[in-house]
């Protein structure tokens, strides 16, 4: 079976992303995005660390030779622990053809990716040329890498190799650049940012950038050799690396570790990854060969592995996690050297490596685990073609691979150098029919071949998504695109593969309704739907959807680009019926011309509308076209049929290759892009057939065209019966559906879709909902004749919404703007705010801050010759000879009314003109902003010169800029360069400026306030003028959700009357507002336009001077609430009886007494006096005897005198509370202890 995969467009995830979007990623980072983990404000689990790990070069071969070497096979190969998938390599505009790579040996040694192409794919899921680095394969975009998305996300990124750092698989993860060949840019931006950070772009190998990559990368680790990275780098690395174990070593800088003769390299990386101020790390070493026995390795540098490990333990210091990836490079050096013994070794090394990444993921120490971590292992590409034998296809087992047959390799004749393992019986050197093979390399290159990818963690099973295509031999695959898409997406939370379905038993009603309520989609995009189950859609076979000489539009020699497109305005074409043109054989061919075109013998355009019931059930689409030369046909704006003509589309004046237009010819309009190409094209209803036709250029005179050209055509329908299709579109139009014309009853719902990852198709859905009749029953109306006043007002209250939902009120007013011509809105000599050498390049914009500017009136400047020339300088600038720079706000009433604004300037030299930020005139300077010390051409400033400042943008994209109101006029003077002195300027520079505006009488509608019922309910009136205003009320039906009809009216607003009256009848005026009203005269009788005094307008004993009374009240108006309230009491017994006390009132309350007639005179206490036991309130304070403060004691406070003294019922050594307490009151004249109420006496 042959297998075709072309070059894949992706449009979601795998999307191209260009300058614009690094803006954004370096603004996210700063401050999804944001500089925050994906994990915040999301639930999903999501990969906080993702790891890529690269074997340059390696394919099942390999692997197989690897492991038959050390007679085992890794942990990471075993299908229990990691999915194994297979994986195309292509580079861009290839294609791997599972027939050709297993029927023709040669096939795959062809159109090969090289590594940066292939780095490209993997890190930004978007093919392009070979030798590119992360840029788009015409060199214009650079493409945004998985390492720059895991930057927005604020987490690490790293890259470690066995070959230079800034070789094509770790430069394309943290540069962008046109060429691999730019080693010292490529490793400039990956360590400093700045692709040009050490070098100009014009010096070897710092050529080919894109801009800055920032953040930079936190780790690179390998290779350091001086023909990749720059003596000015490393230069700079070592000056800035700071001390190990310095609390204020710069961490954003880079931690260098280079090779040093006699040094542990292991031992050095770790100590500075380990370091706590360390989490930037560089690592720069040799390159060394590890042979399969395990020779070759020196201590000075480290393996794959110990690179691993330093470069896990820098990056894990991010609690955001990291994007790292490990490359095993010189798998393909060796590859490509055709030594079987180093491809093993360096097999072995990634191995290892890749054990150790395993090992680091189950050590929940390190936080990590596979629930949070995907883990992918795979190569770029294949390289030497190792297969079992000259001409024998990789499927075929080979080896043993051992020590023994290790050394038999060598070149085998014939070959062009390539090497082979072979018993050479006949020492020969040729590889003869009786001899055993072991091995053999077919290239020196690259094989676009299928390569494994092992992979496993939180994410690996979107891969299940990905398959791009079936091999006869090794069975589905994937691109190398879906791996940049498989991480994104687990970075971003999207952990499952894509799913849709429809709920069923829903019913929907009303217009519009939103089809997304009845669906659950997860990872799913480009998800279509479409309603069928109207009227239903006859089947028909050649019908003539449009006939001969039927009437079209058509425009003659249409020089634009966008004619064919289905929304072109063509109300300004010409009408007319086939056949058109000029034919001067048209009655020999058999036909007349109808509507004669003699005006052009260069092309014709022509457009008309079609209807389709159902596009999904279209069977064919042909035109029966007659034609003279050239024809291209497009459907709803895409190309689908083109003869004797190129381009798209095609030029106007082009010369088609030469076709007579004798018979209507058949074209079937879905042979160039399939019938179900077509059907996606089609829309139910209204459909556009455009067509341009192209004449040949005469060869009896050159640049004529032929004298003849002719265009009619028959549009034919054929299409199988289906129920209706009432709509079709995508997610966003789904959610509010146009119901108009819909049937009561079941509707058939289907929906279409693709893996969000990989941009594979979904399994098509279908379902059923109800739609059911909704009559709406809202209203929206406006009171008449009503007026508002006051700060704020309520809308609403001159509203009618019945039934409604979604209310959104409008107000705005009318503005008079009066005609003018040639007003001076800026007079000559006003004043100016002004800076002088600016060097900035956002002066100009309106909300441009220019407080710091200086201010002065014109003329500005210094000019000797000022008095010749009639004027003089008002405000001396002599502190500058390159640039003057100037703002100033000016006021118009209604932009659409403009005709005309006017700079009368006095200006030398240069000149530059913004209005609101936008440049619309210059003279003399280029740029924009120009640079301020650039040179102007020579201008001198003689006398005022009339510049109109539409002509640079038109009338109307000055109208555009211009709002009502204020709008800023920035002004920019540049002077010229002495001819008389290198680098100097002329001594004379001078600004005046007269800004004239000129403008038609109109009425300007200005919006006042929008907002929803709610809102409406307080307005702020803040700056409102007094007179009618407009007010508009939309919404919808609340019920069906139908729009209903706007409501328009008008108010009045008027200034609101406050007024003040004695509503109380105490004859005091109220202190509040009693009430207010919009009307002359509105005040109520006996009311006051200001305040009066009295604070309780309500209660008629409150008024200012009423006697203040118990009651909580501030009963007199003084601010004071029950003050001074007084009563006289009787209180006290016994020896207080019939005292006279005062009790005074507080916040409405009798309290507070003053009983004591005999206030300290007489006591009652100390606990067991003989007045706390006598029933008498011996001090006149209103308590008797226990209960008078100084009779209370809460304890026992004597264990031996007989009294209750805490007056609980319980005496001396009977209370608990003396328990343990020991004195002299025993008879015996010794000491005692009462214990649980006993006295205990020593003898």
């Amino acid at each position: 079976m042959t297998n075709y995969i072309p070059n894949k467009n992706k449009t979601a995830l795998q999307r191209l992303r260009c300058a614009a979007v690094m803006i954004c990623l370096l603004f996210t980072v700063l401050s999804f995005i944001c500089g925050i983990s994906p994990a915040n404000g999301q639930s999903a689990p999501y990969a906080k660390y993702v790891i890529l790990m690269i074997a340059d070069g390696w394919g099942q071969s390999k692997i197989d030779a690897a492991n038959m070497y050390t007679g085992s096979i890794p942990i990471y190969q075993n299908d229990n622990l990691l999915r194994k998938y297979w994986m195309t390599t292509y580079s861009y505009g290839c294609d791997y053809n599972t027939a050709q790579a297993w029927g023709n040996f040669n096939y795959v040694i062809n159109c090969v990716t090289d590594s940066a192409a292939a780095a490209t794919a993997l890190y930004s899921g978007i093919k392009t040329q070979n030798y590119r680095i992360s840029v788009s394969y015409n060199g214009v975009d650079r493409l945004l890498t998985i390492g720059e998305i895991a930057k927005t996300y604020g987490a690490g990124v790293g890259a470690i190799t066995t070959v230079p750092v800034s070789d094509a698989s770790p430069g394309a993860m943290v540069a962008h650049n046109d060429s691999r060949s730019n080693y010292y840019a490529i490793a400039d931006e990956g360590l400093f940012g700045d692709p040009n950070t050490t070098g100009a772009p014009s010096a070897l190998y710092y050529g080919g950038g894109h801009g800055s990559t920032l953040p930079v990368a936190d780790v690179l680790i390998g290779d350091g050799r001086d023909s990749y990275l720059s003596a000015a780098a490393k230069m700079k690395l070592r000056a800035e690396k700071g001390t190990l174990g310095d609390p204020g070593r710069n961490t954003a800088k880079h931690y260098l570790v280079e090779r040093q003769a006699g040094q542990v390299a292991s031992v050095t990386l770790m100590q500075a990854a380990l370091d706590p101020y360390v989490t930037k790390l560089t690592g720069l070493f040799d390159q060394v060969y590890r042979k399969a026995d395990g020779s070759g390795i020196v201590p000075e540098t480290p393996t794959l592995s110990q690179s691993t490990v330093a470069a896990l333990t820098v990056l894990s210091k991010n609690p955001n996690g990291f994007v790292l990836m490990i490359e095993g490079g010189a798998v393909d050096w060796a590859g490509h050297a055709n030594i079987m013994d180093y491809t093993v070794g360096e097999m072995i090394d990634f191995n290892e490596a890749v054990q150790t990444v395993i090992s680091w993921i189950s050590d929940t120490s390190n936080s990590s685990n596979w629930n949070n971590t995907l883990l992918i292992v795979t190569g770029d590409h294949e390289t030497g073609y190792l297969t079992a034998g000259p001409g024998r296809f990789p499927n075929q087992p080979f080896g043993p691979v051992n020590s023994q047959t290790l050394s038999l390799e060598k070149i085998y004749s014939g070959s062009g150098g390539r090497r082979a393992s072979w018993d050479d019986w006949h020492n020969s050197g040729t590889i003869d029919s009786d001899e055993t093979v072991y091995w053999a390399w077919n290239t020196g290159g690259h094989a676009n071949i299928l390569i494994p990818l092992y992979t496993r963690g939180i994410g690996s099973g979107l891969f299940e998504n990905c398959v791009a295509g079936n091999d006869q031999v090794r069975g589905n695959f994937i691109d190398n695109t879906d791996v940049a898409s498989v991480m994104e997406s687990a970075m971003a939370g999207v952990t499952s593969e894509g799913s849709m379905s429809i709920n069923p038993g829903q019913t929907l009603s009303g217009n519009p309704v939103n089809l997304t309520s009845l669906v659950n989609t997860i990872n799913a995009a480009n998800v279509m739907y479409t309603v069928s189950g109207g009227a239903g859609c006859p089947a028909q076979t050649n019908k003539s959807i449009i006939t001969k000489r039927d009437t079209w539009k058509y425009s003659i020699e249409n020089t634009g680009t966008v004619w064919m497109n289905k929304g072109y305005d063509d109300s300004g074409w010409s009408v007319g019926s086939g056949v058109f043109g000029t034919e001067p054989d048209a009655a020999a061919y058999g036909y007349s011309i109808t509507t004669p075109v003699t005006n052009t013998f260069k092309s014709m355009f022509f457009r008309k509308s079609f209807t389709v019931c159902d596009p999904s059930a279209v069977t064919s689409l042909k035109l029966n076209a007659l034609f003279d030369d050239g024809m291209v046909v497009y459907i709803n704006g895409t190309q689908v049929f083109s003869e004797g003509v190129t381009g798209n589309p095609p030029p106007f004046n082009g010369s088609a290759v030469g076709h007579e237009g004798v018979n209507y010819e058949l074209k079937d309009l879905s042979g160039r892009i399939s019938l179900s190409a077509l059907r996606n094209l089609i829309v139910p209803g209204n459909n556009m057939i455009a067509v341009g036709v192209y004449n040949i250029l005469n060869p009896s005179g050159p640049g004529t065209f032929s004298s003849d050209i002719v265009w009619d055509g028959e549009l034919l329908l054929s299409n199988a019966q289906s129920a209706g299709v009432l709509f079709s579109g995508n997610s966003a139009v789904a959610q509010a559906v146009n119901t108009a014309g819909w049937t009561v009853g079941v509707k058939n719902l289907t929906i279409t879709g693709d893996d969000a990852t990989c941009l594979n198709p979904l399994a098509d859905v279908n379902g059923t909902f109800d739609f059911v009749q909704c009559n709406d029953t809202g209203s929206l109306s406006i009171k008449p004749g009503q007026v508002l006043g006051g700060n704020p007002v309520n809308l609403t209250s001159i509203a009618n919404t019945k039934n409604a939902a979604n209310v959104v009120y409008t107000v705005s007013e009318d503005i008079s703007c009066s005609a003018q011509t040639n007003k001076s809105i800026i007079t000559k000599r006003d004043s100016w705010k002004y800076n002088i050498e600016n060097t900035g390049t956002v002066w100009m914009n309106t909300g441009y801050n220019d407080s710091g500017w200086s201010s002065g009136s014109g003329v500005f400047g210094t000019e000797p010759d000022a008095a010749a020339y009639g004027y003089s300088i008002t405000t001396q600038v002599s502190n500058t000879f390159k640039s003057m720079f100037f703002r100033k706000s000016f006021t118009v009433c209604d932009p659409s009314a403009v005709t005309s604004l006017k700079l009368d300037a006095l200006f030398d030299d240069g000149m530059v003109v913004y209005i609101n930020g936008t440049q619309v005139f210059s003279e003399g300077v280029t740029g924009s902003p120009p640079p301020f010390n650039g040179s102007a051409a020579g201008h001198e400033a003689v006398a005022y010169e009339t510049k109109d400042l539409a002509g640079l943008i038109s009338l109307s994209g000055l109208r555009n800029l211009l709002v009502p109101g204020n709008n800023v006029i920035a002004v920019g003077v540049y002077n010229i360069l002495n001819p008389g002195g290198p680098g100097t300027f002329s001594s004379d520079m001078v600004w005046d400026g007269e800004l004239v505006l000129s403008n038609n009488g109109s009425i300007r509608s200005s919006s006042l306030f929008a907002g929803n019922r709610t809102e409406a309910q307080t307005v702020s009136t803040a700056g409102w003028t007094l007179g009618s205003k407009n007010i508009k009320i939309s919404g919808d039906d609340a019920a069906c959700l139908n729009p209903l009809p706007a409501a328009n009216g008008t108010f009045s607003f008027v200034q609101l009357i406050n007024y003040f009256c004695d509503s109380d009848g105490d004859t005091y005026i109220s202190a509040a507002i009693s009430g207010s009203c919009t009307a002359a005269g509105c005040i109520p009788s006996g009311c006051h336009m200001s305040a009066g005094t009295d604070c309780n307008d309500s209660n008629a004993v409150v008024y200012p001077g009423a006697t203040e009374i118990c009651n909580n009240l501030d009963d007199n108006c003084n601010g004071m609430i029950d003050e001074n309230v007084t009563r006289p009491t009787t209180c006290g017994m016994g020896v207080c009886s019939g005292s006279t006390g005062v009790e005074t009132c507080s916040a409405g309350i009798w309290g507070s007494n003053t009983c004591n007639p005999y206030a300290g005179v007489q006591i009652e206490g100390p606990p067991g006096d003989l007045t706390c036991m006598d029933n008498l309130d011996n001090d006149c304070d209103g308590s008797t005897d226990f209960a008078d403060g100084g009779c209370h004691v809460d304890h026992e406070t004597d264990c031996y005198n007989g009294i209750d003294d805490d007056m609980d019922g319980i005496t001396d050594c009977q209370d608990a509370d003396c328990a343990g307490v020991t004195n002299g009151a025993c008879n015996t004249g010794q000491p005692g202890t009462c214990s649980t109420g006993t006295l205990t006496c020593q003898a």
